[in-house]
């Protein structure tokens, strides 16, 4: 595997939830880039791969500044939403996540998106809060919701090169093996955008990566209850006895 991108300046440690031991690396601490490693057993990973197998991917669109949803060059990837109440190896992974990472409430988050990168795959910078011209442009999702507060990556196959994650604002790369999940702020502690959180899915070259997405919304979550301020959220907010 091609490990060109590993971070050498992560600090790592374990906590113990739900008598599972969960293993973190810090990439960054505000705002918070956390790695979980070995988030998913091996069972889960090779069963949702196999879900994955039997789903219809599609060549994933964009939003143009007209709002319509557009073939773009600066993502190509297949991907397809996964209801995980419909599938087993959905919810497994999706009750995991929700049990070992205890600051994060998933009941207003987004159902998993499921994305296939082959070679040739990339995603451009970009940032996953949502921008609207007026609030009249307001979706279900976001009247009822909010924005998308943060993003939870997980991963079930990996490139043999390229693909890792970079956020150029932060000067930091993710790259992960299956199992692995990280999650990043969208949001400040105001509920703004965190302009910092600007990401790109970097090329593949060999190989194919195969990941899944769980955007969290704004409503109830815990930490922006307890953070009124205009700052970066820190990666301590997600670890358990912080609040």
């Amino acid at each position: 595997m091609d490990k060109s991108f590993e971070w050498k300046h992560a600090v790592c440690f374990e906590y113990l939830q739900n008598f599972q031991i969960v293993k973190v690396e810090v990439v960054a601490w505000r705002p918070g880039l956390v790695i979980y490693r070995d988030l998913f057993t091996g069972k889960q990973v090779r069963d949702h791969l196999e879900l994955m197998e039997h789903l219809k991917f599609e060549e994933q669109l964009v939003v143009n500044d007209d709002g319509n949803d557009i073939v773009s060059k600066i993502r190509r990837a297949n991907g397809t939403q996964v209801f995980h109440e419909d599938h087993p190896a959905a919810r497994s992974i999706w009750d995991t996540a929700k049990n070992l990472l205890p600051n994060l409430n998933f009941k207003t988050a987004e159902d998993i998106l499921a994305l296939s990168y082959n070679p040739g795959g990339h995603y451009a910078a970009h940032h996953d809060y949502l921008l609207y011209p007026s609030e009249k442009e307001w979706d279900e999702w976001m009247r009822v919701n909010g924005n998308r507060f943060g993003t939870l990556i997980m991963a079930f196959g990996a490139a043999e090169s390229g693909g890792a994650t970079v956020f150029p604002r932060l000067g930091a790369a993710v790259r992960t093996k299956p199992g692995d999940a990280f999650f990043w702020f969208n949001a400040m502690g105001n509920s703004e955008q965190e302009d910092l959180s600007e990401h790109a899915g970097c090329p593949i070259y060999k190989g194919q990566k195969q990941i899944s997405t769980i955007w969290l919304r704004m409503r109830d979550q815990p930490i922006l209850e307890q953070t009124l301020s205009s700052d970066s959220l820190s990666a301590s907010l997600l670890f358990p006895g912080e609040f």
